[in-house]
Parts: C-alpha cells; structure tokens; sequence
C-alpha cells in the first residue's frame, strides 16, 4: 500500500511504475526527475534509478 505523505510516479492508467518513497517530486525534464528524500534533492531516470545520490 503506497504511504499516503510520500510522492510516487504513475503511468497513464495510474499504476505506480516508481514506488512511493519521496517527500517532494517534480515532474521530469530532459529524463530526470527532481526529488527529495529527508531534506536531500537528488535525481532519478524513468526506471527509479538514482543519477544523482540524494545529498544537502
């Protein structure tokens, strides 16, 4: 069951293809998203596999 405070990303039919784990998320430019988990932004691709670590 997703958690209900954390950011998911969905596919058009709304299944969630990016579990929900983030505090914030933007939605993705250029194949990356912007996310922030405890106050750390990092980035992630379209498969949910971290770019950029989350870091301060």
């Amino acid at each position: 069951m997703a958690d209900p405070n954390k950011w998911e990303f969905t596919d058009k039919s709304g299944t969630a293809v990016i579990t929900s784990k983030f505090d914030a998320a933007y939605a993705f430019s250029n194949r990356l998203a912007m996310v922030f988990i405890s106050g750390k932004l990092g980035y992630i691709d379209k498969s949910g596999r971290y770019i950029w670590q989350p870091a301060k």
